[in-house]
């Protein structure tokens, strides 16, 4: 035997050890989150947000985009130990910064959302390494510690907690509000299912508004516009009662709406009361609110 075959069967054996020793700490199919440092979720249980990555066959792979949404999402960070899924990112459309390296072990994922793991999801897509896909297409996800329910709403990007983009959440995905037919009594339905007292501006234009938002809200504009089609008396208690139709075929997100909710009630309020609710921050706040009834 030379000196060659004899290093290529040690450096065999060791690379098979080491692979042995891998799929013994990590099982085929677990998952993990690297965030944009390099950190894993597994060695930090605070990364809720990351370039999803599956091990199978000894290494760490990636994920594709294809076909890859909200119900894949939730499942996958179900799995990661969190309540739900808060954001699909693509590497190609966030300045490939989410890209990877080495193998792409999933595409085409087609979980229904109710799985629990997407291991469970195999027999609706291709199998491992089976893809037509490129690193620059690599899924990175923000799980978060609560699970949104079906219309619920929410201002983002805004520097304050009562300004931002309308959001509501349909069919397991957050999406957009179209201007057509927002009004001041769609903002208030709006501002009183958020907790607000009131509505300061029920439509904020995006030049004014831009030294309100955060730097990269430019990325809040993306995914599903959900609600053209509104009609608000102003009295409902959620903006999903004023849905005559859910999606769009007129409306991009230069449309989307931008509002800003008042934390007192208007000053003609009748009976002005206090309530308390838990804010995004998880702090409890006390906000004045205008009734229907006076408190007794």
């Amino acid at each position: 035997m030379t000196r060659h075959s004899l290093l290529t069967i040690v450096l065999s054996t060791l690379v098979c050890s080491l692979m042995e020793r891998a799929s013994a700490v990590f099982g085929d199919g677990q998952l993990r989150l690297l965030s944009l440092n390099g950190s894993s979720s597994l060695d930090d249980s605070s990364i809720s947000t990351g370039r999803l990555e599956i091990f199978h066959a000894g290494k760490w792979g990636s994920v594709c985009d294809d076909f890859f949404d909200f119900n894949d999402a939730r499942v996958a960070c179900r799995q990661l130990g969190f309540a739900g899924a808060e954001r699909i990112y693509s590497a190609a459309l966030d300045g490939h910064k989410w890209s990877g390296t080495g193998p792409i072990w999933l595409d085409d994922v087609a979980c229904q959302g109710t799985e629990t793991s997407l291991l469970s999801c195999m027999g609706m897509m291709r199998h491992w390494g089976d893809n037509n896909c490129g690193h620059d297409e690599d899924v990175a996800l923000q799980c978060t510690s609560t699970d949104s329910a079906e219309g619920d709403v929410r201002l983002l990007g805004g520097k304050r907690p009562s300004f931002g983009c309308v959001q509501i959440f349909h069919n397991y995905q957050w999406g957009t509000v179209c201007s057509a037919q927002w009004d001041q009594a769609s903002a208030a339905v709006l501002c009183r299912q958020l907790g607000y007292g009131g509505v300061k501006q029920y439509m904020v234009p995006k030049l004014e508004a831009t030294q309100m938002l955060v730097e990269n809200a430019s990325l809040l504009y993306t995914g599903k516009v959900w609600l053209e089609e509104l009609s608000c008396s102003g009295s409902e208690k959620r903006l999903a009662e004023c849905v005559t139709q859910w999606g769009t075929q007129r409306c991009a997100h230069s449309n989307d709406v931008i509002a800003w909710c008042d934390i007192d009630p208007p000053s003609n309020c009748k009976y002005p009361a206090v309530v308390f609710f838990s804010s995004c921050q998880a702090r409890r706040l006390g906000v004045r609110v205008c009734i229907d009834v006076p408190i007794r």
